[in-house]
This record gives C-alpha cells, sequence and structure tokens, in this order.
C-alpha cells in the first residue's frame, strides 16, 4: 500500500520558536519509544539487577517493535510536513559509553570506606574488605575502557586473520573464538596483549649522549642518511623515533592538535632548538620514516635528549620513554673526560631495566694506543661507580674509519637483535599456552556446571577463593595509597636539603681557600640522596613485599593449572630500581671562608644565600623527582597486579556466578571447544611448528 500524500504546507507556517518545540516534542517521543523498547531488551537480560519480569512471547514482542517502528516513521512524516527533519547524529557511540563509565567509576570511587562512613563507622576489617570491592570493580572497569579505546583494533578476529599463518597464530584464532562464543571477555585483555606482541616484535634503540658527542650523526651513519640535523646546538625535549617507511616523511604530534605529516627536511623546525626554541610549538611526539634497510628488519632507532637536571625540560618524559626501549646507547665524546651527567645516564638505565652499552664516539681523533686506553678508562671507572661490567667500544663515523662501527654492530647488536626476537618468540608461546590452559579451565567448569541439577537462583556465597582474590585486590590498592603518600612527602624536603647542604659547604668552606662549585654540585646530590633515600627504599620495600606476597597467592591458588608458574625471580624482575634524583650541575660560588661569625651563626647566613641561589631550584627537582618516583611506582603496582590477574584470570571467569551464565543448551558446544584445545600439543604452542 503506497504512503498517503505528504503534507505540503510551507515551513513558514510555523515559526522558529515553534518549530523547535515541535522537534523536541518527537524527540523526546522518540526517546520514550527507545526507552520502551530497552525495557523489553531488560526483561530478557539475565542482570541479577534488572527491574522487569520477562512477561512477553517472542510473537508479542515482534508486534511492539512493529508498532515502535510504525509511530518512528509518522514523526518523520510530521517533521517533513513542515519542513524538518530529524537532526543528525553527532555524538559517537563509542565516546558516550566510555563518558558514562567516567560516571560508573564515580559511583564506584564513592563506595570507598571514607566515603561510607556517613552512613556508620566501619570495622577495620569491613573496610579492607570494601577497599577490595572497589578495587576489583575499578579493575573490570578500566578492562571495559581499554577495550573501548582501542577503536578498530579492538577487532581481534580482524588483527589475527592478518598474521602470517602458523601454529601460534592458527591457535590465536581457535582461541578468539572461542573467547568470543562463549562471551569470555575477562580473556580478552590478555588475547590483545599477545596480539600487540606479535604484530610489533621490533627492537628499539635509544641514544643518549651529551651536545656534541655526535648522536645524530652516528643515527645517520647507521641508517645511511642524513636526515637528522646535527650540529652543536642542542634538541628540545622531544625524544626522535626512526621507523621504517616506504616513503620518507615526519608525523608530528602537537598537543590538542591532530597529528600531522610533513617533508622529512622540514625536520629540524620540529626537534632542534634552534627551530621549535623550548618547544614553543608544544610538539609531543615526532616519528621519522624513512625507507632504511636495517629498519626493515625490524629495528627502531630513538634519538634522544639528554637526561640532564630534573629540574630541566624534558628530563622528566625522557625518564618516562626508557622503559619502553630494548637497549640504551650512552655515547661519550673520545675528546672529553667521562661527566657525572655519563656516568647517571648508564646508571639510569641499568636500574631501570635496559642493557646498556656505552660508545666512545669520534674515536678516529685518536691513535689507537690512545683509543684502547681511553676505552680502558671508560669501562673501569664504570665499573667502579656502578659496580657493574658495562661494555665499552670505540666508533667514528669518519668514512675512513667505518670499520670501527660495522665491527661494533656485527658484534653487539646483531646478536642482541637476534636474540631479541628468540627471546620473544618463545615468551609468546608460553603465553599462548598458558591462556589455552586457562580458558580450557573456564570450559571444563561450564561443563560441570550444567550437568549438576538446576537451581533456583545463583548461590552468591563467597568461596575462600573469592576472598582471597577480594584480599589481594585490597592488598594492591593499599601499597599503591601507602607509596603514594611517601611520594608527596619529597617536595617537603627541599629546606632539609638545603640545610643539609649548607653543613657540608661549611665543613668545607673552613676547611680550604674556597668551595668549587663541583663541591657544591657534589654537596647537593649527596644531600638530596640522604634526604629522599630513606623514603624510596621504603617504596621499594613495599613494592619488593608486594611482589612476594602476589606470588604467593597465585601459587596458593593454583592459577591457570597446567600452565608454568612464574619463578620467584621472575616476579622479583617486575620491581625495577627507581629512578635516582639528578639535580646536574651548578655554577654556584659560596664566597671565601668566614671565621668572624661563629659556627651556628655561618650556617645560618649559608642557609639563606643558598635559599636565594638555588631554593627555587631544590624545590622544582625534588618536585620533578616526584612525579617520576609516582609514575614508576603505579607503573611496578600496575605490572604486578598484571601479572596476578593474568594468572588469577582462570579462577576468576569460572566463578559460580560467571558459570551461572551458562545454560544446559551450551554444553555440546563448550566440549566441542574444550576438546579442540585440548588436542594442541603444548610443544607445537612453545615453537610455533606444527599444523
Amino acid at each position: 500500500m503506497a504512503d498517503a500524500p505528504v503534507d505540503s504546507r510551507p515551513a513558514a507556517s510555523f515559526n522558529e520558536a515553534q518549530q523547535r518545540h515541535l522537534l523536541a516534542s518527537c524527540q523526546y517521543i522518540d526517546q520514550v519509544l527507545a526507552e520502551a523498547l530497552a525495557m523489553l531488551t531488560a526483561a530478557a537480560s539475565p542482570s541479577p539487577f534488572t527491574r522487569y519480569a520477562a512477561d512477553t512471547t517472542p510473537a508479542q514482542r515482534k508486534v511492539i517493535q512493529d508498532y515502535v517502528e510504525d509511530l518512528r516513521r509518522q514523526l518523520v512524516r510530521v517533521l517533513a510536513s513542515v519542513g524538518l527533519s530529524p537532526a543528525p547524529s553527532r555524538v559517537g557511540t563509542i565516546g558516550a559509553i566510555r563518558t558514562h563509565l567516567r560516571f560508573i567509576s564515580i559511583a564506584i570511587e564513592e563506595l570507598k570506606p571514607r566515603h561510607m562512613r556517613g552512613y556508620g563507622e566501619l570495622p577495620q576489617a569491613t573496610a579492607r574488605e570494601v577497599e577490595g570491592i572497589v578495587e576489583e570493580l575499578h579493575a573490570s572497569l578500566r578492562r571495559f575502557d581499554a577495550y573501548l579505546a582501542q577503536g578498530l583494533a579492538a577487532d581481534l578476529q580482524a588483527r589475527v586473520s592478518r598474521l602470517t599463518p602458523d601454529a601460534q597464530t592458527e591457535l590465536l584464532g581457535r582461541l578468539e573464538r572461542i573467547i568470543d562464543r562463549h562471551s569470555l571477555v575477562e580473556f580478552r585483555p590478555a588475547l590483545t596483549m599477545i596480539l600487540d606482541r606479535l604484530e610489533d616484535q621490533r627492537f628499539e634503540i635509544a641514544v643518549f649522549g651529551r651536545v656534541s658527542t655526535g648522536k645524530s650523526s652516528l643515527l645517520n651513519r647507521l641508517l645511511d642518511t642524513d636526515v637528522l640535523p646535527v650540529g652543536v646546538n642542542p634538541i628540545t625535549s622531544i625524544p626522535t623515533r626512526v621507523v621504517y617507511g616506504p616513503d620518507p616523511l615526519v608525523r608530528v604530534s602537537v598537543a590538542a592538535r591532530a597529528p600531522e605529516i610533513v617533508r622529512i627536511d622540514r625536520l629540524a623546525e620540529y626537534v632542534t632548538e634552534a627551530g621549535n626554541p623550548g618547544n614553543t610549538r608544544r610538539v609531543t611526539r615526532v616519528v621519522v620514516e624513512i625507507p632504511a634497510p636495517v629498519l626493515e628488519q625490524g629495528v627502531v632507532f630513538v634519538d634522544t635528549p639528554g637526561l640532564g637536571s630534573l629540574a630541566t625540560s624534558g628530563a622528566a618524559e625522557t625518564l618516562a620513554y626508557l622503559p619502553r626501549c630494548d637497549l640504551g646507547i650512552v655515547l661519550i665524546d673520545a675528546t672529553s673526560t667521562l661527566s657525572p651527567e655519563d656516568v647517571g645516564t648508564a646508571r639510569t638505565l641499568i636500574e631501570a631495566a635496559i642493557p646498556a652499552v656505552v660508545l666512545v664516539s669520534k674515536a678516529d681523533l685518536l691513535t689507537e694506543t690512545d683509543r684502547t686506553r681511553v676505552v680502558e678508562y671508560v669501562a673501569n671507572q664504570l665499573r667502579d661507580q656502578l659496580g657493574l661490567d658495562v661494555r665499552v667500544s670505540p666508533v667514528s663515523v669518519r668514512p675512513d674509519h667505518l670499520a670501527l662501527v660495522e665491527r661494533w654492530v656485527a658484534d653487539e647488536i646483531r646478536p642482541l637483535i637476534e636474540r631479541h626476537r628468540d627471546l620473544t618468540h618463545e615468551s609468546i608461546g608460553r603465553k599462548i599456552a598458558g591462556l589455552r590452559y586457562a580458558v580450557a579451565a573456564v570450559l571444563r567448569g561450564h561443563v560441570d556446571h550444567v550437568s549438576r541439577p538446576a537451581r533456583a537462583a545463583p548461590v552468591l556465597e563467597m568461596s575462600a577463593t573469592d576472598s582471597e582474590l577480594r584480599a589481594m585486590a585490597t592488598t594492591f590498592a593499599e601499597t599503591r595509597a601507602v607509596c603514594h603518600e611517601i611520594v608527596s612527602q619529597l617536595p617537603e624536603l627541599a629546606e632539609p636539603t638545603i640545610a643539609r647542604v649548607a653543613e657540608r659547604l661549611l665543613e668545607i668552606r673552613l676547611a680550604g681557600p674556597r668551595v668549587s662549585p663541583d663541591a657544591v654540585t657534589a654537596a647537593l646530590a649527596r644531600s638530596v640522596d640522604d634526604r629522599a633515600g630513606p623514603l624510596v627504599a621504603e617504596i621499594r620495600a613495599r613494592l619488593q613485599r608486594l611482589a612476594r606476597t602476589a606470588r604467593e597467592a597465585s601459587v596458593r591458588l593454583e592459577t591457570a593449572p597446567g600452565a608454568d608458574p612464574v619463578s620467584e625471580a621472575a616476579w622479583e624482575s617486575l620491581v625495577v630500581e627507581a629512578p635516582r634524583p639528578d639535580v646536574g650541575a651548578l655554577a654556584l660560588d659560596v664566597g671565601a671562608p668566614t671565621r668572624v661569625l661563629g659556627r651556628r651563626l655561618a650556617h645560618a647566613s649559608l642557609v639563606r644565600a643558598l635559599r636565594r641561589a638555588i631554593g627555587e631550584r631544590v624545590f622544582h627537582a625534588l618536585s620533578s623527582y616526584a612525579t617520576v618516583l609516582r609514575s614508576w611506582t603505579t607503573a611496578t603496582v600496575d605490572r604486578l597486579q598484571e601479572e596476578f590477574d593474568a594468572k588469577a584470570v582462570a579462577l576468576r571467569a569460572n566463578s559460580v556466578t560467571t558459570a551461572d551464565r551458562r545454560s544446559p543448551d551450551d554444553r555440546d558446544a563448550v566440549l566441542a571447544d574444550l576438546e579442540a584445545l585440548e588436542s594442541v600439543a603444548t610443544g607445537e604452542v612453545t615453537s610455533g611448528h606444527g599444523t
């Protein structure tokens, strides 16, 4: 039957206010209709909190939906009759859902004991239980939000299909289908992490060094190009990543703007102090793409600013970058001495558990004898100051000395890259095997569940396993909060630090003719260590205790049956050394010794002079260090919690309330998938070979 003719009265018969009222009324009616359909969905939902009873038949639901669609078509015709149409959709669904998750996060936060006390005092044991509840809910919400944040990358099936076929990827595809078919969202983060590792097995090499040590020149030589700007001007606080690309170009990310692509000859405009003084362009990330053969093999080079002082711009960003590189190269100028900054850079890399090598650049300026002597001197100094043997090699970018670079690449870099690939492949195989064991354990639990007699309502009592998992969630939350509280004390140490510096300088000042700037720098560095050291040691001790507690709980719970247990050393390795404070060098003259004043008055006078000269710098250095240390603390707790959750995911997914979502009709499908998983040989998963 044809639609009736549309009323063709002109829109002018309604004024603007009347048009808005009509449009708003139609939108409201559509919203109420949407809520009516949501009632049907809610009634059929397995949610234990639904308000509506499932009292409609499938036929009735179909007719109701038809009536709703008929009313909506009528609304469109009404608007068309006066020259209007529904407003186009402007809000993305994913963005809207993520906004709603923020509201949920606030509601969860308000369950914390300090908010619950308004309804009555909580016993201490109950308060700890509530902290665990809040942490569990936040963890689930974070996983949900992380999935939404992936956008198109969340299509795991499409990502698996693009991988090179082998035994590992075939099993991964099977796991993805099973996880999707049985709504095992608990395993999606683990699957996503494995896919991330398979898709990006690049080896990142970051190059550090003082100004004019030849970092960019060395990278240009390794890449057989001249794209990186060279010279004595310091670069800004933006690490420059060089990756493989078929065409030379630069991708620049600027704060509050979409990334832009620029010609490669404009790189200096963004990464040099001359082209971008003080980072006035607000650049946050620079990626250079060039078709260099070494990059095509999966290597990524990163040209970084020196770490320098924590009170200077860029140091915190460089420290935050460190955990992402696989090898750190510290470049030292052969014509200058080994400086505290060079040693500090190497120490920072080692304490971040990153392999470090040291290169003596401009080795062409030395004779072969002097070259050997300088390399031995640097190696001995690093051994004495760091307590470790660090590999030191001479290099030069001069055409007549390229053999030095080639020898270093062959002896040091290529073996590391090959070993990295082998270890990555083995690690991925173990993670896939662990995921297979965990998913199979959950499927077995579902088979057991549907084989038991039906019950009227789910059993919601907390088991001993659930209680221990919640207790661990509480422990993670408490450790994170206590460590952050300790970190917040660092800026308050500025005055005690200055007083301690004055004490040290007074000893030197009264004993000699003059206090050198180097002595001031050394006194400040030692005083910061004295004051901050105990706080950092306490944080590290708490994190190490958390690692032991998490490991003991994972062993006690026998998580992921059949999977290889994580060794004690592996758990301890998750707590790497904390970054150390570094206040940089000072150009400060405290004057000649004063013997007229008594010691107490001299100390007070020196404290006032230091407060004026370096007080603000010390405060900002400690504040910057607090920011870096807080990030390190958060990252460490997150690593430990992710490791524990990865081992405990099977237990969480196989809890009573989760199993209750399965019905007897699922039994055959679950058995078929379980048989498919258990038929895979473990050796095939780890090695990647087989069919």
